[in-house]
C-alpha cells in the first residue's frame, strides 16, 4: 500500500466516525441561517407585502445544493402569489477565479418575463448599492457579497432594504393590480 492510499484510508476511517457529527452541524447551521432570514423577513413582511402588492404570508425553509455544482443556497421562500415568488437566502459559490464567495440575496421569481425585464431595467436605473442580475428564465436576484460570515445579518438586511427602497421609489409594484399577459 503506498502512502497516498494509506492517507486516504486514514481520512476515510476518521471521517466515518464523524459523519453524523458533521451532518448534525450542517443541519444546525442551515437552521440558524433560516432563522436569521425568517427574522429579517418577518420584520419587513408587512412593508414588503404592501410595496409589492401582495398579501403578507409566512415563508418556508429553503435550501438548494447540488454535489455536482460548487454552490449552495440556504434561506427562506415565500410561495407564489400573483405570479411572484420571494426568497431571502445566503448563497455560496465560486467566482471566475474559483475563489469562494458568500452572498446575501433577495430573489424574485416572475412568471412573466416582460414583468421581470421591466423591473430589472427600472432597478438598474436607480443605481443600486447591490448587484442585480437576471437568472435563468424568470428570476431576478439582488445580491451583495459578504465581507465575512459575521456580516451575514447586515448584508441580508441591506438587500431587503435595497429592494424596499426600489419599490418605494416607484410607488410600489402593485402586483395585485397588474394585468398578467
Amino acid at each position: 500500500m503506498n502512502s497516498k492510499t494509506s492517507s486516504g484510508s486514514d481520512l476515510f476511517l476518521r471521517g466515518a466516525g464523524r459523519y453524523l457529527d458533521a451532518l448534525t452541524a450542517i443541519a444546525a447551521f442551515r437552521g440558524e441561517v433560516q432563522d436569521m432570514c425568517t427574522e429579517i423577513y418577518e420584520h419587513h413582511a408587512a412593508e414588503l407585502a404592501a410595496k409589492m402588492g401582495l398579501d403578507a404570508e409566512d415563508c418556508e425553509a429553503y435550501e438548494e445544493d447540488d454535489p455536482d455544482v460548487p454552490s449552495a443556497e440556504v434561506g427562506i421562500y415565500r410561495p407564489a402569489q400573483r405570479d411572484c415568488t420571494f426568497s431571502l437566502y445566503l448563497s455560496w459559490g465560486e467566482n471566475k477565479r474559483a475563489d469562494g464567495v458568500i452572498s446575501g440575496a433577495v430573489c424574485l421569481g416572475f412568471y412573466h418575463r416582460r414583468l421581470r425585464d421591466e423591473i430589472h431595467a427600472g432597478f438598474r436605473q436607480k443605481d443600486p448599492h447591490c448587484r442585480v442580475e437576471i437568472l435563468d428564465t424568470y428570476f431576478l436576484v439582488l445580491y451583495q457579497s459578504l465581507k465575512d460570515l459575521a456580516s451575514a445579518r447586515d448584508t441580508l438586511e441591506a438587500v431587503v432594504l435595497e429592494w424596499l427602497g426600489y419599490c418605494k421609489s416607484i410607488g410600489g409594484l402593485e402586483l395585485n393590480q397588474r394585468a398578467t399577459p
